[in-house]
């Protein structure tokens, strides 16, 4: 019988560095120590940590306190921290799967830049809830690449600065797995057994005020340093035309002339240009040796890889790896499903839209409504203690395609209110309070689609409102607009003068038009034509592609017989992934804003519908869904996707990196002020009802939102944009609320398992909503023997 895989097996996906690791010293006694400290914990707390190493040059540079900013706003928390001295067998240790390649000249220059000063390690908790891929993982995503000249804004090092590839102010780990083997580098063993029990039991740490004065007393101890490679050279210049004037020697000129051939794009041959210096009377200060040589020489030997040559981004990214949980607190029983007058005693109300906790509150649940109650006086309603929990809005899941049976799911996820995508009469019903005697949230719906004449998959689908012009498009709009939909949903085939039909009666009859963006405009193009919410991202890489792009794919129609459809889809998405425009996707953020649109991106469809089988069916949410609804899902079984099947893996691939351009792409909107709905456009898919809007939350946070910011865009943005329909209204007023064990402001994993539910008037506990689920599950179960 084989061996039990090691405690630590789950922290990587790349075989290689497990093989590596095993057989490592280091790492096996740091293994060791967390084993001990954090038994089973210590795993599924580790996926939840990135680890920093603040290099000395950020020390004198006095880079850190940009970092940890940085690391706040995307939702990661100091919870350790320690300094170290990255003596020179410390650094060749710490970088001994990738200095391999290192050229002497490299390591030389490593030696003087390491040792410089202490260094200063931190470990963070990613706040991410939830946790779709470790914390390293996604932080790998933000600190940016070593090369200056691929940086891009909103990645840390871009913040940070720099101009080479050496001096690059951090190491980070690049998976889980890595912090145990940097607890052995880096720390003494009788330094470790602390530390370890801090990683392991980091969840609610915040270390934040103890490390600020520890480095306000690092700077104390370490003497600033202006980190610039022009001010260098130009002291430089000066020293050597100085001693050239005085004492000329062929040393000084061989000096000037290596110099001089560096800044023209030479390597600089640092052991000849020491071995000079070291000739003449010439002593540079330390850090302008260490610029000088960061910034001119040869880093690699050529035709070398790194031992270990994946980081692991990529495997996490496509499901190679697994989340473990961590330890889930109890349900707190305090009442089972009640319409009846209630009170939430001694309560903190989280008021979202200001980012503040309004604590030891008292609110009385009677008609339907949440209003403030007299602390003073002896309770006549039935009590839930509050003491020490939190009561947020309820979640709004922005894009679903509603089904009755999946009420149950929304509710027990804290999801309150659904914005229903396609709709008909049973769903404007529901929308009036139609009692289906089925447990639910609430829901308003758009109308039907209205869409354009295409042989596509859009018109496949029953219920399509097909129109050929502006009049046919202000006909259908008009007719909807007269059955009560107070939304027109559009589609990808309408062209501009059909759209421009639906949008003047639209604003004419006081009605929202939202939906996709139709494939022959842009997003600004139809956001100028009146529509208030642009659902997904497909085809916003329209007019947004680099030249050749962009004809690249014009081009691809007359090749399309040739390839067929399979081939042809990769090779578009393909050019699509590729050819990004990112100065144009920047003038269209903008334009976005100007315009007031809302978007919905709905990342979590990109994240699950395309991605292989086998790693989707692992998800246990789908225990909660019928197997036959499952079955279909299966791309060889969607209509949309079967035709696909020979490219799969292609598609998969592509898919990843589409989304990675999603992620930035939101990350641009939201910076530039475009509001963000969060949506996940459940049950298609593998997306599971209620689940998936937790997952979308997850994605916002990857794209850079801070947990507060994606919050929102599941509770106070909707009533922004959608006016009554959405609107999520405070204490003192109707509303829909979250009984929480934590504060969602600092995390959102406290959102996936609320203690209680307040919707429709009705307050549910933790207990009677597990009920729900176990209900659904039985019912699944009695429907298939």
């Amino acid at each position: 019988m084989p061996p039990a895989p090691a405690w630590w097996r789950p922290l990587t996906v790349v075989e290689d560095k497990a093989l590596e690791f095993a057989r490592e010293t280091n790492f096996r006694e740091a293994a060791a120590t967390l084993e001990a400290v954090g038994g089973l914990r210590a795993a599924p707390a580790l996926q939840r940590l990135a680890a920093i190493t603040f290099k000395p040059e950020a020390v004198v540079g006095r880079r850190i306190p940009t970092a940890l900013a940085f690391m706040s706003r995307h939702g990661f928390r100091p919870i350790a921290f320690r300094r170290v001295r990255l003596h020179r067998y410390r650094a060749r240790e710490l970088w001994r799967f990738q200095w391999n390649v290192a050229t002497l000249d490299r390591l030389a220059v490593a030696d003087l830049l390491m040792p410089a000063c202490d260094s200063l390690w931190v470990a963070f908790w990613d706040e991410t809830a939830p946790l779709e891929i470790p914390g390293t993982v996604r932080f790998r995503s933000l600190k940016g690449p070593a090369y200056p000249s691929v940086r891009k804004e909103g990645q840390l090092r871009y913040e940070l600065g720099g101009t080479n590839r050496m001096m690059t102010f951090i190491h980070a780990a690049d998976e889980p797995v890595d912090i145990v083997r940097e607890l052995g580098v880096l720390f003494d063993p009788e330094e470790r057994p602390a530390l370890a029990r801090e990683l392991v039991t980091a969840e609610g740490a915040d270390v934040t005020e103890a490390l600020r004065k520890h480095l306000s007393s690092l700077h104390d101890d370490v003497p600033g340093e202006e980190l610039d490679i022009d001010a260098v050279m130009g002291r430089f210049d000066s020293v050597l035309a100085e001693h050239l004037s005085r004492s000329p020697s062929s040393s000084l000129s061989a000096v000037r002339r290596a110099v001089n051939r560096a800044r023209e794009g030479a390597t600089l041959d640092w052991a000849g240009l020491v071995r000079d210096l070291d000739g003449t009377e010439i002593r540079l200060p330390l850090w302008d040796r260490i610029q000088i040589g960061a910034q001119y020489i040869r880093h690699d030997e050529e035709n070398t890889v790194c031992t270990i040559d994946e980081d692991g981004r990529s495997g996490w990214l496509s499901g190679r790896g697994t989340i473990l949980p961590l330890d889930e607190p109890g349900p707190v029983h305090v009442r089972e499903a009640s319409d009846r007058p209630v009170e939430i005693v001694g309560v903190t109300v989280v008021d979202v839209a200001g980012g503040r906790l309004l604590p030891d509150m008292t609110l009385r649940l009677s008609d339907g409504r949440l209003t403030p109650a007299d602390r003073g006086a002896a309770p006549s309603f039935p009590v839930i203690d509050g003491s020490g929990r939190y009561l947020c809005p309820g979640l709004h899941d922005g894009h679903v395609h509603y089904h009755d049976d999946d009420g149950a799911l929304y509710l027990a996820n804290g999801v309150t209110c659904v914005r229903n995508m396609w709709g008909n009469e049973e769903h404007l019903a529901l929308a009036a309070g139609k009692d289906t005697g089925l447990p639910g949230p609430r829901l308003f719906t758009t109308s039907p689609v209205i869409d354009g004449p295409a042989d596509s998959q859009a018109s496949t689908w029953p219920g399509v409102v097909v129109c050929r012009s502006y009049e046919e498009g202000a006909k259908a709009a008009t007719e909807l607009a007269d059955e009560g939909y107070p939304m027109l949903k559009v589609y990808g085939n309408l062209d501009r003068e059909t759209l421009a039909g639906i949008c003047a009666v639209a604003e004419a009859r006081g009605l929202q038009v939202v939906g996709h963006c139709p494939g022959a405009l842009t997003f600004e193009e139809a956001a100028g034509l009146g529509m208030a919410c642009i659902e997904h991202l497909e085809n916003v890489e329209t007019g947004h592609l680099l030249p050749e792009y962009a004809r690249a794919l014009r081009s691809l129609g007359g090749r399309a017989r040739q390839l067929g459809p399979a081939y042809t889809a990769v090779e578009a998405l393909r050019i699509r992934t590729a050819g990004i425009d990112w100065a144009a996707m920047e003038r269209m953020a903008d334009v976005l804003a100007a315009t007031g649109v809302a978007i919905c991106p709905t990342l979590s469809v990109y994240r699950m519908m395309f991605q292989e089988p086998e790693v989707a069916l692992r998800d246990p949410a789908l225990e909660h869904l019928a197997p036959e609804r499952v079955r279909h899902w299966h791309p060889r079984q969607d209509f949309r996707t079967r035709d696909l099947a020979p490219v799969w893996p292609d598609i998969v691939a592509l898919s990843r990196q589409r989304l990675d351009n999603y992620l930035e792409i939101v990350a641009l909107l939201h910076a530039r002020g475009v509001r963000i709905i969060a949506g996940t456009d459940a049950p298609n898919p593998f997306l599971v009802p209620g689940f998936s809007l937790h997952r979308e939350l997850s994605l916002l946070v990857q794209a850079g939102l801070a947990p507060t910011e994606a919050l929102r865009c599941a509770t106070t943005v909707p009533a922004e944009v959608f006016g009554p329909a959405g609107r999520r209204e405070g204490p003192g007023a109707g509303g829909d609320f979250l009984l929480l064990d934590a504060n969602p402001l600092e995390s959102l994993r406290t959102l996936r398992q609320p203690l209680g539910v307040v919707t429709k008037g009705v307050y549910r506990s933790r207990s009677a909503l597990t009920a729900l689920l176990d209900g659904s599950r039985r019912d699944l179960t009695g429907a298939h023997r």
